[in-house]
């Protein structure tokens, strides 16, 4: 998952403040993060998820909250494509999601038509297609935590 111009050093040091981070959110909620933090993490884990599973893996592992800081943060970082990509999905799932069927996210499948998981799929796709060179945009995310006296 590393960017050929993302440093190794570099790129281990943001894995390792992610990781601080995700368990600051398992402990005390989204909420208990800095905006900065909740984009970088947010971010984080719709491009972990998007490449291993695809939207569907991503919302039921990150949920409303998850998908609300990755749509801020990409509006900010202009990735409009990946945007329109995972807005479009959410459409998809919305009336189940937040339907009056209160359905576990893990369960969301379940309840979507063939034509509708074919249309997931295929936004997956896209996604993916429109994400090369996120993670160059998302390495400014990371710069403003970088310890002082962290050499450029």
């Amino acid at each position: 998952m590393k960017h050929s111009r993302i440093e190794r050093k570099e790129w281990q040091q943001m894995e390792d403040k992610i990781a601080l981070i995700l368990k600051q959110v398992d402990k005390a909620g989204w909420t208990s993060l800095s905006e900065n933090e909740q984009d970088l993490v947010a971010l984080w884990t719709l491009e972990k998820e998007m490449h291993r599973g695809g939207f569907i893996h991503f919302f039921c592992n990150g949920g409303n909250a998850c998908l609300t800081y990755a749509r801020r943060c990409l509006s900010k970082m202009g990735a409009k494509k990946c945007l329109q990509v995972i807005v479009a999905q959410f459409e998809i799932i919305a009336c189940i999601a937040n339907g009056f069927l209160n359905v576990p996210p893990r369960d969301i499948p379940v309840y979507l038509s063939d034509e509708e998981l074919e249309l997931l799929n295929l936004l997956d796709v896209e996604y993916c297609k429109h994400s090369q060179g996120i993670w160059e945009k998302m390495l400014p995310l990371y710069e403003s935590w970088k310890p002082e006296g962290h050499p450029d």
